[in-house]
C-alpha cells in the first residue's frame, strides 16, 4: 500500500479539523487539538488557512478556564461560504439545485425531457440557469443518472432510460464550464442522503428505486453502493412475471389495458397514475386489484431477495411508485410473511420516502462530502 503524501496527510487534517468545527466537537484551538489529535502548530496553520477561505470565523472569547490562563478565542463555521451545484437526470425530467454546506437548497430548476429532446442540450441549460443564480462560490457540480456508472472515471457506462453509453460525462461537463464535476447514480445518491439524515440510525440500509427502471442501493459501513438494473429480469416462481414488470411503461401499459376494457372505471376518469390507482383502491374498485397485486408479489418477490442475502435493518422504497402509498407496503409485508415465514420482519423496517427531489438533495450531499468532508 502506497503512503499517504504530504498533501494527502495535510488534506486530511483540514477536513478532520472542519467537521470537529461543523459538528460542534470543538469551538477553539485548544479544543481542536484535543479533539483531534492534532499539534497546536497543525491547528494553529489549518485555521488561519480555514479563516482566510471564509470557510471558519471568529466569534469572540469564551469563558477562562478554572485553571486560569488566557480566555480562548471561539470559532464558528460558515455554512454560506461556498455552494454546490446538484443535478439529477431522469428519463423524464432534470432537476438541479444549488446549496450551501449545511446542505440548504437555496436555487432550483426543472425542465422536462421531451421523447425527442437532446438530453445533453438540456442538461447544459439546466446548468445555465442554475449557475446564474449561484452567490457564493462554486465548489463542483455533482450529477446524477440512472445506469451503470464509473465514478471514479466519471463516465456513465449504460443508461437504459437516457440511451447513453460510455459518455465521458464529468469531462465534458468541466470542459464545458471549468467546473469540478462528479457522476455518480441516483439511486445511490439517494441512499447517500438517507445514509447522513439526522433520522438515520440503521447499521444497514437498502434503498430500493422503483420508476422507469429498477435499481437498488445499499449502506456497508461508511460506504454506499449501487447496484445495476440487471435486477430486473429475475422472474417470479409462482407466476409469470419479471421484476421488470415493476418498471413504469409495464405499469402504465396496464392501467391504461384497465382504461380500454372498463371505460366507466375509476382510472377512466382519472388518467394511467399512481395517484388514480390509490384512488381506485380505496374506493373498492375490483379491475384494479390483478395489477396491485402483481406489483405487490414482484416487490416482496424483490425484498426476500435483499433480506436473503444482505440482512438490511432497513428498507426504503422510494420512486414514483411511493405514490400508491403505505397500503403498498402493508400488501408487501404480507406477502413476504405469507411466502417466507422464516424471516423475523420484527427485525427489519419498511418504509417510504416520497420526498421530492430526492436524487438530486443527494447529489448535493455527494458534493459536500466529497469537496469538504463534513457530512
Amino acid at each position: 500500500m502506497d503512503k499517504a503524501t504530504r498533501a494527502q496527510v495535510k488534506e486530511h487534517n483540514r477536513r478532520l479539523v472542519m467537521r470537529a468545527i461543523y459538528q460542534q466537537i470543538a469551538d477553539s484551538r485548544a479544543s481542536l487539538a484535543k479533539a483531534t489529535g492534532l499539534t497546536k502548530p497543525t491547528i494553529g496553520t489549518i485555521m488561519n488557512d480555514l479563516i482566510d477561505a471564509g470557510y471558519v470565523t471568529e466569534i469572540g472569547y469564551g469563558k477562562t478556564q478554572r485553571r486560569g490562563g488566557k480566555r480562548p478565542m471561539l470559532v464558528k463555521f460558515m455554512p454560506k461560504a461556498r455552494q454546490i451545484m446538484g443535478i439529477s437526470i431522469a428519463q423524464d425530467e432534470i432537476v438541479g439545485g444549488i446549496a450551501y454546506l449545511d446542505g440548504e437548497v437555496v436555487a432550483r430548476h426543472q425542465i422536462s425531457i421531451p421523447d425527442d429532446g437532446d438530453v445533453m442540450t438540456l442538461l447544459i441549460q439546466t446548468v445555465n440557469a442554475l449557475y446564474v443564480q449561484h452567490d457564493a462560490p462554486l465548489l463542483a457540480m455533482v450529477i446524477g443518472v440512472s445506469g451503470i456508472v464509473n465514478q471514479d472515471k466519471g463516465i456513465v457506462t449504460h443508461s437504459d432510460e437516457l440511451d447513453w453509453h460510455n459518455i465521458p460525462l464529468a469531462e465534458e461537463m468541466r470542459t464545458h464550464f471549468d467546473l469540478p464535476c462528479y457522476v455518480s447514480n441516483n439511486t445511490e445518491l439517494v441512499t447517500r442522503l438517507h445514509a447522513t439524515s439526522a433520522e438515520a440510525h440503521q447499521s444497514q440500509m437498502v434503498t430500493v428505486r422503483v420508476e422507469h427502471s429498477l435499481e437498488i442501493g445499499s449502506t456497508f459501513g461508511d460506504d454506499v453502493y449501487q447496484h445495476g438494473a440487471s435486477i430486473s429480469n429475475l422472474g417470479l416462481s409462482d407466476r409469470d412475471l419479471s421484476l421488470s414488470y415493476l418498471h413504469w411503461h409495464h405499469v402504465q401499459d396496464a392501467m391504461q389495458a384497465i382504461i380500454d376494457t372498463t371505460p366507466d372505471g375509476v382510472l377512466a376518469d382519472y388518467g394511467a397514475t399512481y395517484f388514480a390507482l390509490r384512488h381506485a383502491l380505496h374506493v373498492n374498485d375490483k379491475t384494479v386489484e390483478p395489477l396491485v397485486d402483481n406489483l405487490s408479489a414482484c416487490l416482496a418477490y424483490l425484498y426476500r431477495w435483499i433480506i436473503g442475502l444482505m440482512r438490511p435493518s432497513e428498507i426504503i422504497l422510494v420512486g414514483t411508485i411511493t405514490d400508491l402509498g403505505d397500503d403498498l407496503l402493508s400488501r408487501v409485508t404480507n406477502y413476504l410473511q405469507a411466502t417466507s415465514p422464516d424471516i423475523d420482519l420484527s427485525q427489519i423496517t419498511f418504509t417510504l420516502d416520497s420526498t421530492p427531489y430526492l436524487s438530486m438533495k443527494g447529489a448535493i450531499i455527494y458534493g459536500i462530502q466529497t469537496e469538504v468532508g463534513i457530512l
